[in-house]
């Protein structure tokens, strides 16, 4: 009986540390990876988003941090997104709306417009490596491209 009660408590500490655990979020080159599944990247692709992932993942997380937005923000600027989303809200006009659900302070928007401006650079640094038949099978297309309106006469 008593090695029953020590082995309780001895257990009982350890099964609440592995809850508290928070489950390891994937890198930053392991979710481009996922990402570009489906465009069979070759070895030197993979070799090179790594790499690019590597230099940009300390100024992003430098970024996020200045931002430090609280979890009432980003619960609050989620929100906002989804329905600025479906009110077809697009560009400048949906990131105006996400920031004003954030009341987020004029350091935190410098901040937020800096992570936008270093993950941008990134994609397109990322998108840029692969062909066009690998763009087509992941489904992206280069940050900054857009279609040409037709004219109708």
């Amino acid at each position: 009986m008593l090695v029953l009660m020590l082995m309780a408590i001895v257990a009982a500490p350890l099964a609440a540390q592995q809850q508290n655990k928070k489950k390891k979020q994937p890198t930053l080159a392991e979710r481009t990876l996922k990402r570009f599944a489906k465009a069979e990247l070759t070895e030197e692709q993979t070799a090179k988003i790594k790499e690019l992932a590597t230099k940009a993942a300390p100024g992003l997380a430098a970024a996020r941090k200045k931002a430090a937005l609280t979890a009432e923000q980003r619960t609050a600027m989620t929100a906002a997104r989804k329905k600025a989303t479906d009110e077809g809200l697009k560009n400048k006009a949906l990131r105006d709306a996400v920031q004003a659900a954030g009341k987020l302070t004029d350091e935190q928007k410098a901040a937020v417009t800096e992570q936008r401006a270093l993950t941008l650079a990134f994609n397109k640094a990322t998108i840029g490596l692969l062909s066009e038949e690998q763009r087509t099978k992941a489904g992206v297309k280069l940050p900054g491209t857009k279609k040409k309106k037709t004219q109708n006469k």
